[in-house]
């Protein structure tokens, strides 16, 4: 039935613009098998693409010309109910709307905003005074508990995907926290962006668990990294930094055993003559000339 009356109102009805929008709308939106319906005038704005102010202005157009009957708040919880009658009565009075040729270049705007379009007779028409107000009854989307219309994606840098469970991953972030605690700081969260770069280590540049231990390890006992690696993605982002400084400490403290390079063989020679000559002027001084 519902398609018929959308054909009938393509066809036949003398609506224009906004209102043809609404009386289509309403003409989908049948409840019951003798042409009902009671949508509220935020679901009939919403679908029609028009704002309130206009579903009311158009409602009353519609009346006028026979092709809609309203039962104020004859609805379910007091909203209203409207049918669309297909055989205008022929008394109807001609609508009165803006010519199309007077109406200014049409501008898109977004459903949401409250502006009113100009080209859209029925929202440029003043409300109608006489319509008694009517009681929105929400639609299921609208009364959903948690739903969000016209939700925007969020473009922040801190909505990553919840990581799966790993517990490679999570050893090492918690490891990560016991060392900055250990250092006196705050202790941080470990976010689903700790999760992703802690696996990111393991899986994509190939670390093994032990190197990324010893990693947090070896920066948080230095006095220069540990302010500087406060969490897993600084961590992941500074690795390549933190391998190489700590391979480069690793060959010098191999050089002698003291962490600095090895001297030349000359050089040692004559730090050992010296040490020497100490030790015999000691001896010299504690026992006289032997002489």
């Amino acid at each position: 039935m519902a398609i018929g009356v959308t054909n009938w109102v393509w066809n036949h009805s003398r609506s224009r613009h906004g209102a043809r929008l609404v009386l289509l709308f309403l003409g989908d939106s049948m409840r019951t098998e003798d042409g009902w319906a009671w949508p509220s005038n935020k679901e009939i704005g919403t679908k029609a693409g028009v704002s309130e102010r206009a579903v009311q202005t158009a409602i009353k157009d519609l009346e006028k010309l026979g092709e809609l009957e309203v039962q104020y708040n004859g609805g379910p919880h007091g909203c209203n109910r409207y049918r669309v009658l297909m055989t205008p009565a022929k008394s109807a009075p001609p609508q009165n709307l803006h010519p199309a040729e007077s109406a200014p270049p049409q501008d898109f705007r977004d459903e949401t905003s409250s502006q009113v379009n100009p080209d859209d007779p029925a929202e440029s028409a003043p409300p109608a005074e006489s319509a008694p107000p009517q009681i929105s009854t929400p639609t299921p989307a609208e009364s959903a508990p948690g739903t969000i219309k016209n939700r925007k994606r969020s473009t922040s840098k801190n909505n990553v995907r919840d990581e799966p469970q790993r517990d490679d991953v999570d050893r090492l972030c918690a490891h990560l926290v016991d060392r900055i605690v250990a250092n006196d700081s705050k202790r941080p969260n470990i976010t689903q962006a700790w999760r992703k770069e802690a696996r990111l280590l393991l899986d994509a540049d190939g670390r093994t668990e032990e190197q990324v231990h010893a990693a947090i390890d070896w920066c948080q006992d230095s006095p220069f990294w540990a302010d500087k690696i406060m969490s897993m993605p600084k961590l992941r982002e500074k690795y390549d930094q933190l391998r190489l400084q700590a391979k480069r400490a690793r060959e010098l403290q191999n050089g002698n055993g003291n962490g600095h390079p090895r001297e030349s063989t000359t050089n040692q020679r004559a730090r050992e003559a010296i040490e020497a000559g100490r030790r015999v002027q000691a001896y010299l001084d504690q026992n006289g000339d032997v002489t």
